[in-house]
């Protein structure tokens, strides 16, 4: 059991684009989104980008998408990678 997850259990998606930037994103809201130039700020610039948009969902009383719990390291396809932080 986890003691802390910092996306709720939402499942991020991370790759590497073609500018050589990271882009991670959560695969249930695909349009909550953060580059960084590397993995680690990547997730540090979704970390803060999920606070707001928390804050916005509570703030209009609006219900959070549900998550689909995936195996940890499912490869989607070559370059990309699923997992769950």
């Amino acid at each position: 059991m986890r003691k802390h997850d910092r996306f709720d259990g939402y499942t991020v998606n991370m790759f590497l684009d073609e500018d050589g930037e990271y882009l991670a994103h959560f695969v249930e809201m695909p349009n909550v989104s953060a580059f960084g130039e590397s993995p680690e700020s990547a997730l540090k610039e979704l970390a803060t980008a999920w606070e707001g948009v928390k804050e916005s969902y509570q703030k209009h009383d609006e219900p959070f998408p549900v998550f689909r719990p995936i195996p940890v390291f499912e490869p989607v396809q070559s370059g990309y990678m699923e997992y769950n932080i």
